[in-house]
């Protein structure tokens, strides 16, 4: 059969649909590139935001209105009725090594759900360099009352180091140059298997190979237990200066109702720790404006938050109530309320991104080439360069413009 596999959302589902691909090949199937050239196809859904959960919806009606032979995949295999609804097969995000056995049920019309909760370790997986994303776990230890995800990946399960470690060298022997390690929480990694993420990195930077690691998402109480040990491990060539630690509020009454296992002081200690111990230092974090329970007060201590902060990237969410979350069932706050929110607070984001890349100009950087035209420093800076160079090079840049989100320089 030939297979096409459609992948939405994050970084974890992005692996997710390759390691979904080699898992098919093993199975005598062979993947196509275009959906109109495949006899099935794979929909890695993801269930993040309620636009791409719709964008997602459409799609698949779209497949069943045609009479395309197609399985659903992924975070939003958590919503049971979508089994009967589109009458396919269903493969949750921690079962993909059943994906062959749900082909062969896709080709009888049995529409049937794998949702069996497993360990990822040594799955086989397709790396397209320069870029290898390489899941360290599945789910987190925490139960935030807007989170779909956790309901789909409902428990936390590292792979073990072994596993990770035989992926990253399966990934360098491919050319890949940059190392993604993702999860729902990164900084979580190990607790289930008396290990943490600073000794995983210990052991992935002795890998030998030209490669730069970027460290996934992880919450700020788990940073806050490994801080000072993952500072020192920054400075390892290694490992881009990059932390993504996510705050999702400005208010600690918002927090604790949001279920978060932090509080602004604990965020705004990590950023500050990590700016002293780390030179350039790239901060990403997320914001969700329209929460519930998010008063006027607690909204502007989110935007004071972001103005004493000033984090790198922001990635900034209008809530949306999902689907079995403790969020959905309280009362809503009004959609004009919640998009004026989100218009402020992505006009100063602006103002906050082009303050900090402005910092670069005439700087002299190391940027490593991830896609045509653009790569990225050695702290993550996306950096957009003025003729064109070989995926997965290195070049020094001289930076000489800027947006708010990318520097711009030419190749020395």
């Amino acid at each position: 059969m030939k297979v096409f596999v459609k992948t939405y959302g994050c970084t974890l589902n992005r692996a997710d649909g390759e390691t979904l691909s080699a898992l098919v090949g093993q199975g005598g199937h062979a993947i196509v590139g275009k959906e109109e050239d495949a006899d099935i196809i794979i929909v890695n859904t993801c269930t993040v935001k309620l636009p791409t959960e719709n964008k997602i919806l459409s799609y698949l009606r779209k497949l069943k209105e045609s009479r395309r032979k197609f399985i659903i995949s992924g975070c939003m295999t958590v919503d049971s009725s979508l089994l009967k609804k589109f009458n396919a097969p269903m493969l949750g995000p921690s079962s993909l090594r059943y994906v062959n056995r749900a082909i062969e049920d896709c080709l009888n019309n049995d529409a049937k759900y794998y949702g069996i909760v497993e360990s990822k370790d040594f799955l086989p997986k397709i790396f397209s360099p320069p870029i290898a994303r390489i899941s360290i776990g599945e789910g987190c230890t925490d139960r935030c009352f807007f989170c779909q995800s956790r309901l789909a990946r409902p428990k936390l399960i590292s792979q073990s180091p072994k596993s990770i470690i035989l992926q990253m060298e399966n990934a360098i022997a491919k050319g890949c140059k940059e190392i993604q390690f993702s999860g729902c929480d990164t900084g979580a990694y190990g607790l289930d298997i008396n290990t943490n993420l600073v000794e995983l990195l210990k052991n992935a930077v002795e890998v030998e190979g030209d490669f730069m690691i970027r460290i996934g998402m992880a919450n700020p109480h788990h940073i806050k237990r490994i801080a000072k040990d993952l500072a020192e491990l920054y400075k390892n060539r290694k490992i881009y200066k990059f932390l993504h630690t996510s705050v999702q509020s400005g208010s600690n009454k918002v927090l604790r109702e949001m279920a978060r296992g932090h509080s602004i002081r604990d965020f705004e200690d990590i950023a500050s720790f990590f700016r002293k111990n780390v030179k350039d230092i790239m901060i990403e974090t997320d914001i969700i404006v329209g929460y519930p329970t998010e008063t006027e007060k607690d909204f502007e201590e989110t935007v004071d938050m972001l103005k004493r902060v000033k984090p790198d990237v922001v990635n900034l969410s209008k809530f949306t109530p999902r689907k079995g979350t403790e969020a959905a069932e309280m009362k809503q706050l009004a959609s004009e309320i919640t998009k004026q929110r989100s218009i402020k607070v992505s006009k100063l984001l602006k103002k906050i991104g082009l303050e900090n890349s402005r910092k670069y100009i005439g700087r002299k950087l190391r940027v490593l080439i991830t896609e045509e035209g653009k790569g990225r420093a050695e702290n993550y800076k996306q950096v957009a360069i003025n003729r064109k160079i070989k995926l997965g090079e290195w070049v020094n840049v001289k930076i000489t413009d800027c947006t708010n989100t990318t520097l711009i320089g030419k190749v020395e």
